[in-house]
């Protein structure tokens, strides 16, 4: 909770386990699994979603997760099934990779599955993009003017301070460590226990 309210992110990404009943399984300092109900995390972005824009749950059976934060957080992506770990990481970093590109969250994700189709058929139906009724798609990441230049910004959508991308935060959360995924220029980090 700490690192959601100092860090105010726009992109929370976790990567982990899930359970079948909706849990995500988090690791505590004491290295103990701790699973967190639906109703937990959504009281917890509940409480610190005026920044957030997307929250991207890599982990099986997170759709239910996701549904319930669905209901605070304008777009989340969870999976409605069990998901192999070499399909979540390409699914992650073609999202990521793609989003960089400029597009909406929505291309993003859309490529990014097909990508999952290409590589791992009959797998590109697990992953689900939630979208709260009457938002509209959004860009978070917009390409330099400088068409020298490859360089890639997130969008500036506010007055953040500290660091950050080019005005917009990002929090990888893992389960039990670090992970950067995609061509996204910072990622902050940190396990929520």
């Amino acid at each position: 909770m700490e690192a959601l309210n100092t860090e105010k992110p726009h992109i929370i990404h976790f990567s982990g386990h899930g359970h079948k009943s909706g849990e995500l399984v988090f690791t505590s300092p004491s290295q103990k699994q701790e699973p967190i109900s639906p109703d937990i995390l959504k009281a917890i972005f509940n409480t610190a979603k005026e920044n957030i824009k997307l929250i991207f749950l890599n982990a099986c059976y997170s759709k239910i997760q996701a549904e319930a934060i669905g209901e605070e957080i304008d777009f989340v992506i969870g999976m409605n099934a069990p998901i192999f770990d070499d399909t979540a990481t390409l699914l992650s970093s073609s999202f990521y990779n793609f989003l960089s590109s400029g597009i909406t969250i929505t291309q993003a994700f859309n490529q990014a599955k097909i990508m999952v189709e290409v590589r791992h058929p009959n797998e590109e139906s697990i992953p689900e993009l939630l979208i709260k009724k009457g938002v509209e798609d959004l860009k978070l990441i917009k390409k330099a003017e400088n068409k020298k230049s490859n360089q890639t910004t997130i969008n500036q959508n506010h007055n953040g301070d500290g660091d950050n991308v080019g005005g917009n935060k990002v929090i990888n959360i893992t389960q039990n460590g670090e992970k950067n995924i995609g061509n996204i220029e910072k990622i902050e980090t940190f396990n929520m226990n």
